[in-house]
């Protein structure tokens, strides 16, 4: 793929992509050995998913300190300092001689990696040109999906040849050489030392890092302890320091965290409903490796070839919701992700020692994709619910929330899992089968919070059209597109013949039309582009705009002949759908600017349809917009203009 950048700026993409891989790939690379660990350490399942929750809460807590960092720290000796964190995490865990080593090691690994993600991003963002940060994006997220995918095969190969101190060997040689990439080649684009521009409030960072990391503490020691005093003590103390950091929070001026935007209704809702669900997405890849491993007795790269298809799956349907969701909205994709993660779980709660591997590996795939319907969508339809100057904090918020509720969520998993098993063994079950009712009470558990998420679906997630329109307060928004947009669209109906939307084009004098059902809802969009295509009888969805080619490729070869006059005639005789786009992508007329925007790049289109109650109401292009904002700052800064537009003889 040639990306057509500088080579500065390929430099720096591919230390970024290279730097936050080698972190996403650790981040799965512990859940095939967690097994092997348990059985060195002699420890339980309720302790050993500390190397997992740890990870991700410390992850929680780097998440808003990183804007912090980057406001105040170049973007070298930034990168260089997280994945400095991070190797010396891998080293301490490489060596792990004790569990609390290694605990400590995963903590050291997380503080970097927590850094170092949105940093990349951030950097891609704001360092790339406009034209070339999408395919820098695209890079970045299609090389940075391989990590998770990869890690936990790799991570099975090593410890069934070796053991498991040799995976954090590996991450650590990584980690030295992303550390030399990075101070070589962030030399000339982030040397600068930037000003300090934001003061970092220390008792916001400890109520928030001992709130969470108490609260943590508690859940996960229920497994082990039973709800000790201590145990007590600790969740209390943990929810009573979290509420003082709330309201410190909703007191300041400048928080860490804006928690003040979840009075957006909307907004709330996204995140109760994705938060709902981490428990039920993380606790199957600490639960079944253990499962595969310690009860039915297959091996480590076994447990970690399970787990790819449900990774790989979720990997193609990320980019491919994102289009649906333009399309459709969230609710009908939530809906649907919702049902299908439930009835995927259901399943589980009755795995036993003959269960097949292929049905765990089917219900585990199934889990993600569903996942994926629900995640993106529903964030994403949260998120437009902000005004653009909050997007920052509510992508802190959301991710921040999101960690910590998978964190907490899988320890309480775990907990009820491991004190299940204790039950049964106590009720004179055998080891193994105590195992299996341990797991089996676990995911019913998790099967319960899955149908709870697709409930929270069903009565609080609507279409983008139903909000978008109540939140246009005084309908500034549709003003404005109203200013922008073309009005006298003309459409075709879906029961038109292809001779009559060419007739159009002709009499009209345009080069494409929506198409609308009978009620005016648009369903369907055709150009002379599918024209030429249909006429070619190209399967392969080429375009050809030089009319030389495109007869030789309809079999002409020395000019239009019988045969070509033929097709034509049977192409004018076909309905204008049997050759057009269906199933549309729109804006609504109450959308954001900034939202039609995304819809016209992520989807690579010049122009699109904009609809008041499912009608096509106008047509909005690129070239709209930019004229738009053009005049806008033109009038905005008339004074500055004229200034420039003055000249003397």
């Amino acid at each position: 793929m040639k990306l057509g950048l500088s080579r500065d700026n390929f430099l720096v993409l591919a230390v970024l992509t290279c730097g936050s891989f080698v972190t996403l790939l650790n981040q799965t690379l512990i859940t095939p050995a967690l097994s092997t660990i348990m059985v060195e350490f002699a420890i339980d399942t309720a302790t050993v998913q500390w190397l997992v929750n740890s990870f991700t809460i410390v992850n929680a807590i780097m998440v808003p300190l990183t804007a912090h960092f980057i406001e105040n720290y170049s973007t070298r000796t930034l990168f260089v300092a997280a994945m400095g964190a991070f190797l010396l995490g891998s080293l301490l865990a490489a060596w792990g001689p004790s569990f609390f080593v290694l605990l400590l090691g995963r903590v050291f690994q997380a503080a970097g990696a927590g850094v170092l993600m949105p940093m990349c991003m951030t950097e891609l963002m704001t360092s790339f040109p406009v034209e070339h940060r999408g395919q820098a994006m695209g890079v970045f997220g299609l090389v940075n999906s391989v990590g998770p995918v990869a890690g936990p095969t790799l991570s099975g190969i090593v410890i069934d040849h070796f053991n498991w101190h040799v995976l954090f060997c590996i991450v650590s040689v990584l980690a030295v050489l992303g550390i030399i990439a990075g101070f070589v080649a962030l030399k000339r684009t982030g040397n600068h030392e930037k000003q300090r521009k934001g003061h970092l409030d220390k008792v916001s960072v400890i109520t928030s890092s001992l709130g969470l990391a108490t609260l943590l503490y508690g859940f996960s020691a229920i497994g082990s302890d039973g709800l000790s005093p201590l145990v007590a003590v600790s969740i209390l103390a943990g929810l009573i320091i979290l509420v003082v950091f709330v309201r410190r929070q909703l007191s300041m001026e400048e928080p860490m965290l804006k928690i003040g935007i979840l009075k957006n209704k909307r907004f709330a809702i996204a995140t109760i409903v994705v938060v709902a669900l981490q428990p039920a997405l993380m606790c199957g890849p600490i639960l079944i490796p253990i499962f595969i491993q310690t009860t039915l007795g297959y091996s480590a790269t076994t447990s970690g070839l399970i787990m790819i298809p449900g990774a790989v799956l979720m990997a193609i349907l990320n980019p491919v919701v994102g289009r649906m969701f333009d399309q459709h909205g969230p609710r009908t994709l939530a809906l649907v992700g919702g049902v299908v993660t439930t009835l995927a779980t259901i399943p589980m709660c009755f795995f036993n020692l003959n269960t097949p591997l292929w049905v765990i590996g089917l219900c585990m795939a199934l889990r993600h994709g569903a996942v994926a319907l629900i995640n993106m969508p529903v964030s994403t339809w949260g998120m437009n619910a902000l005004d653009d100057e909050l997007m920052a904090h509510g992508s802190s918020i959301s991710n921040t929330t999101r960690m910590v509720a998978g964190s907490l969520g899988t320890a309480v998993i775990v907990s009820i899992s491991t004190v299940a098993t204790g039950t049964a063994v106590d009720a004179g079950l055998v080891a193994l089968d105590a195992a299996v009712v341990g797991f089996n009470v676990a995911f019913g558990f998790s099967a319960i919070i899955c149908c709870l998420v697709a409930s929270l679906c069903f009565f609080f997630v609507k279409s983008n059209r139903a909000h978008e329109a109540a939140a246009d307060e005084g309908d500034k928004r549709r003003i404005t597109l109203t200013q922008i947009m073309k009005t006298d669209v003309y459409m075709i109906f879906d029961t038109a013949t292809v001779a009559e939307a060419c007739a159009l084009f002709v009499e009209k004098g345009v080069s494409a039309m929506p198409i609308v059902n009978k009620k005016g809802q648009a369903v369907g969009f055709i150009s002379d582009g599918d024209l030429l295509r249909a006429l070619t009888g190209d399967t392969e969805n080429q375009t050809y705009v030089d009319p030389v080619t495109m007869l030789i490729r309809s079999g002409t070869g020395r000019g239009i002949s019988e045969g070509f006059d033929e097709r034509l005639n049977r192409l004018m005789e076909l309905p204008v759908t049997a050759i057009a786009h269906m199933g549309i992508i729109t804006v609504d007329v109450h959308d954001r600017l900034s939202v039609v925007c995304r819809v016209l790049g992520e989807n690579h289109l010049k122009k699109v349809p904009v609809v008041d109650n499912g009608k096509v109401v106008g047509i909005i292009n690129r070239s709209d917009i930019t004229k738009f904002a053009m005049m806008q700052y033109m009038n905005t800064h008339e004074a500055v203009m004229a200034h420039h537009n003055t000249f003397s003889l």
